[in-house]
């Protein structure tokens, strides 16, 4: 039964990028025409939840499910974000972008806590969202760089401080958490 679902998986997956592939080749030709980001939009949607399908379904083996259906729902996000143009949320696009992507890798750690080092890129990819956002949206209150020091110097002291249940503690991340964080508390 298992090899079975396994090999259906497979099958999806390989349908998958096949039908990419067209939906690339006719969108080169030209045949959606201005339809194009709202159809790009919902075939990133599509492929998100095939692939956070295959996650929720054995999260254990299939962790790494849930890096690339964050990444295609960030990208459904932002396409819908940029297509619409509501105001500000067209700006939002990019941050919200970078944010799924960490959000799969904080995904995989919450549903497996012995891969400690998912922290690592969901924390940096967070930061780089919330840099992007000041970037953005930023009157000046916050500097960039401070932000992202501080944004990373907190990724390493979270790691530094994770409890872990092989008693192992990763105290080595608290060296590069203080450094980042006075990087973080002087850049202004």
């Amino acid at each position: 039964m298992q090899n079975e679902r396994s090999q259906l998986g497979q099958l999806g997956l390989g349908l998958l990028f096949i039908g990419a592939g067209v939906l690339f080749l006719l969108q080169n030709l030209g045949v959606f025409g201005g339809f194009s980001p709202i159809l790009w939009a919902l075939i990133f949607a599509a492929g998100a939840f095939l692939f956070l399908a295959l996650f929720i379904g054995d999260y254990h083996q299939r962790w790494w499910a849930a890096i690339p259906g964050m990444t295609l729902f960030g990208l459904a996000g932002a396409a819908l974000f940029d297509t619409l143009n509501m105001g500000f949320l067209g700006q939002l696009g990019g941050p919200f972008f970078l944010a799924s992507i960490g959000a799969g890798f904080v995904l995989v750690f919450a549903t497996n806590p012995s891969f400690w080092w998912a922290i690592i890129p969901g924390g940096v990819l967070g930061t780089l969202a919330l840099v992007a956002a000041v970037e953005e949206f930023g009157d000046g209150r916050f500097e960039a760089g401070s932000v992202f020091f501080l944004g990373l110097g907190i990724t390493f002291l979270v790691l530094g401080l994770l409890p872990r249940a092989d008693g192992r503690a990763l105290r080595w991340a608290l060296i590069p958490a203080g450094v980042l964080l006075l990087l973080g508390l002087l850049v202004n």
